[in-house]
């Protein structure tokens, strides 16, 4: 990689991770806050098993809540929050894992610029690729938020890096690098296999190599690949067909007859217009396809093909999640970026005054677009906060007045995640849609519950969201007649269950 280059890219990530670092020490409703506090409860947990004091209530607390989620992959991220939250405390859980996380995805933008310029990008086109990635507004959110797709998507990103440059230059150790990268991507998050088969398959169209050609010339990277695949392969074929984790939260996950519903593909379009826009995704897709050359369009196709084959097999996910969707960001980024090259080469070609103005004219209009998509990311950031502080502000209050038992049903935004970890007390979750009575056999929580405890009943209610009583009638009737209120907060109410 030119100097030049090198330095840009560099600048731009050290730039990119600098403004990631405002306001990490936010509560996380910035981004998806479900699964940031997912990741945060596992945290937790493994704080106090590692440094903390295994038999106090809000360990005891944090086991319950642990114990209630399922484990999909490996605790990496969470043990980086526990060993934060040992070293600083409890409150330095979430802003060091999403800092090292801000940090992970900024190097995977650099990646992609890199990738980009070993595809024939130019100096603006890599860095439009790497800033594309950086200061996107969906992007900039994503790449700090305490889940694994953000490092999964940067891993992936400098493996491709290292694959395309190691087949094209013939160069063993960097197709090791790939493979080892390869692998943990997918330890990371077991999705990532779709998209590694679809930049393999990518970079062996670009170079003209076979699979037996491949592995007669890079043997033992193909060894370092198998080793590297082995963690990964094990934990989620124990989740599969050992503790069968992963066997329950897949079921309902494959859905091929949405494929034929019009529902389908526009809830799909919302979710890849609220990511990368449809505008971007086309544009990017059509720049990929007709002016790439042959290896760059190989590879920046067998990144799209990937997470096709992720979307035909998530049916469910793709459409209702975003964050599945996360990987169109790169793809985006290299089309782009691969345009505007073709499109400054054909320039210099026939007149080179103009071809650097408008490099000119398009550097200064992306630092600005940037500039102002960094503004709005913070300012969405900023509101999403204020609207679950009030969350933060009942839940110190209500896990006192429930003395951090394990007997409470919540009933909350967010599965009560927020108000279960901020409050460190254990609860059993009553879906916001189910305004039944105690006696319907539909109430599963609380069967649940009567089996976990052997029989013993809740002792408390939490309902997050008080206003949302006169919606739910037959709820309000039955903690009217069982439950008395125990304490009201700015949103939440606590109701202790009559007798107990």
């Amino acid at each position: 990689m030119p100097r030049k280059t090198l330095v840009a890219l560099c600048s731009l990530a050290l730039v990119g991770w600098a403004l990631r670092l405002r306001a990490l020490d936010a509560p996380p409703f910035d981004f998806h806050p479900t699964r940031q506090y997912y990741a945060l409860i596992f945290a937790d947990d493994l704080r106090h098993t590692l440094c903390g004091d295994p038999a106090s209530a809000e360990a005891q607390a944090a086991r319950e809540n642990r114990r209630d989620e399922a484990l999909l992959e490996p605790p990496l991220l969470p043990a980086v929050g526990a060993l934060g939250g040992c070293i600083a405390g409890r409150d330095a859980m979430s802003p060091v894992a999403r800092g090292l996380i801000a940090l992970v995805w900024c190097l995977g933008a650099l990646a992609a610029g890199a990738l980009a310029e070993a595809l024939g990008a130019t100096l603006l086109g890599a860095a439009l690729c790497a800033a594309w990635m950086l200061f996107h507004p969906y992007a900039f959110a994503a790449g700090r938020s305490f889940q694994p797709d953000a490092p999964m998507v940067a891993i992936l990103l400098f493996a491709s890096w290292q694959w395309v440059t190691g087949l094209r230059r013939v160069a063993p150790r960097r197709v090791e690098y790939a493979a080892l990268a390869f692998g943990l991507a997918v330890l990371v998050k077991l999705v990532a296999i779709f998209l590694v088969a679809g930049v393999m398959a990518g970079g062996l169209i670009a170079t003209r190599c076979t699979p037996t050609g491949f592995v007669r010339r890079y043997r033992r990277a193909v060894w370092v690949g198998l080793a590297a695949i082995t963690p990964a392969a094990l934990w989620y074929a124990d989740g599969f067909f050992g503790h069968g984790f992963l066997r329950t939260q897949s079921q309902g996950r494959f859905q091929p007859h949405l494929l034929t519903t019009q529902a389908f593909w526009d809830a799909l379009a919302l979710r890849v217009d609220a990511v990368v826009g449809l505008g971007a995704f086309w544009l990017s897709l059509g720049l990929a396809t007709l002016t790439a050359g042959r290896a760059a369009r190989a590879v920046t196709l067998g990144w799209l093909a990937g997470q096709l084959a992720l979307g035909l097999v998530f049916t469910f996910h793709i459409y209702t999640h975003d964050y599945y969707n996360l990987p169109l960001i790169p793809f985006a980024g290299l089309g782009l970026g691969l345009g505007v090259s073709a499109l400054e080469r054909a320039l210099a070609r026939h007149t080179p005054r103009l071809a650097l103005g408008a490099v000119t004219a398009l550097a200064l209009g992306a630092a600005a677009l940037s500039g102002r998509a960094v503004r709005d990311a913070w300012r969405d950031a900023a509101s999403a906060v204020s609207a679950g502080q009030a969350t933060v502000v009942d839940a110190a209050s209500v896990g006192a007045r429930v003395r951090h038992t394990p007997h409470v049903l919540v009933q909350a935004p967010w599965y009560g995640l927020a108000l279960k970890f901020t409050g460190q007390f254990a609860a059993e979750y009553w879906p916001e849609t189910l305004d039944i009575a105690e006696e319907s056999p539909m109430l599963s929580p609380a069967e649940r519950a009567a089996r976990r405890y052997k029989g013993e009943v809740f002792r408390y209610f939490v309902l997050g969201d008080a206003a949302s009583l006169g919606a739910q009638p037959a709820l309000a009737a039955w903690l009217g007649a069982t439950h008395s209120c125990n304490a009201e907060g700015r949103r939440s109410r606590v109701y202790r269950r009559n007798g107990l």
